[in-house]
């Protein structure tokens, strides 16, 4: 049975639809397994007719190292030279991180959270596509991805787990800023601050339903599920107690619109401020790190955001692209119709690595990023 190969373009990308048989009617199940394929490049070429992300970055890339054995990469372009010079994180903000932290300044870490994305839909090629097909739909192409879970990937770690990741994530964080030589608040000393006790906390955030609402993907898939975790000792901060809306998210002051975060904004402006007189620090840090995985490889993602708060004001950088691994840390997934997917990974590598990932990751935000 002969196969073909075709070349297929659609506006930036460029990607290859690998052969599929030439089977015929009589040939009983090579015709039904050529429908199949047929199908699922369909599916993949609707999705990218609304345009598509540049490849995640690899690790070995900013380390280096050749990219000739990229995984992500597209063929042809293995290192992304026209993409390479794209910022890694975008700025919003008057203050430069690098000119801010100096060594020798005193940081407070008022919250740090790792956001795991345990459910979403991820194409099995490097470019991923920048929105989602409408929830509710009568073309039959979007009814099929719905019903058989093409491209949805459920990554299931527990919740003993995910403390682990934060608290790994949050010490590797710490210890790049003392790198740095900063100064650090405790956290008995963060918790003594009567601005710090103004603000609602919980230890652990999972994404509402309306998250299914949201069209926009990133350079690793579309989030379909979050959960966010806070480090030890440490709460995901949700606005005042004194009147504010308590609103989940509140490091990503876009996610809802200034109308309805407006509360939200001055009240934590205005605990942040009171938090540095009462520690005597002169730079406040709120992080959150979105972590997951990317063709099972473990992946600090798109749209991680830390903020920077000083007596002159405050910036706000965002992730606008993943960092990838090459290390794979899923193994023996099934599939389930509707759910997609289902990748179990191996927790402590994936802890492991992204930890080690931390100082490279923050390290292009806080040392590169200008204003």
């Amino acid at each position: 049975m002969r196969s073909v190969g075709q070349q297929i373009r659609v506006g930036s990308c460029a990607w290859r639809l690998i052969r599929w048989p030439r089977a015929h009617r009589g040939e009983g199940s090579g015709w039904r397994w050529a429908q199949r394929t047929s199908l699922a490049a369909l599916l993949i070429f609707q999705t990218f007719l609304s345009g598509c992300f540049s490849p995640p970055r690899r690790v070995a890339e900013l380390d280096g190292r050749s990219p000739a054995g990229a995984v992500f990469s597209e063929q042809g372009n293995p290192a992304g030279k026209a993409e390479a010079q794209e910022p890694f994180w975008s700025i919003d903000g008057d203050l430069d991180p690098a000119r801010v932290l100096v060594p020798g300044r005193r940081v407070v870490v008022t919250e740090f959270n790792v956001e795991f994305v345990d459910y979403q839909f991820q194409l099995p090629i490097p470019r991923q596509p920048m929105f989602k097909n409408p929830m509710i739909t009568m073309n039959p192409v979007h009814m099929a991805i719905s019903l058989i879970g093409f491209g949805r990937r459920y990554t299931p770690i527990d919740e003993q787990h995910q403390r682990s990741l934060a608290s790994a994530l949050y010490n590797a964080f710490l210890q790049d800023l003392r790198r740095r030589g900063l100064g650090l608040v405790t956290r008995d000393e963060l918790q003594a601050s009567s601005g710090y006790a103004a603000l609602r906390k919980s230890s652990a955030v999972g994404s509402s339903l309306l998250v299914y609402l949201n069209i926009f993907g990133s350079d690793t898939g579309i989030v379909m599920h979050t959960r966010t975790m806070a480090a030890p000792g440490l709460c995901v901060l949700q606005g005042s107690s004194r009147g504010a809306m308590a609103l989940p998210g509140f490091l990503d002051n876009r996610a809802s619109g200034p109308c309805v975060l407006r509360g939200s904004v001055r009240a934590r402006t205005a605990a942040e401020a009171q938090i540095l007189r009462e520690t005597h620090a002169d730079v406040a840090l709120a992080v959150r790190l979105r972590v997951g995985t990317f063709q099972g490889h473990p992946a600090l993602e798109h749209r991680s955001m830390i903020r920077l708060t000083t007596c002159d004001g405050s910036t706000t950088l965002r992730a606008c692209h993943s960092l990838v691994s090459d290390l794979m840390v899923t193994s023996d997934s099934r599939y389930r119709p509707v759910v997609g997917r289902i990748q179990p990974v191996d927790a402590g590598m994936f802890s492991e690595e992204l930890a080690g990932t931390v100082p490279t990751f923050v390290g292009l935000a806080l040392s590169e990023s200008k204003p």
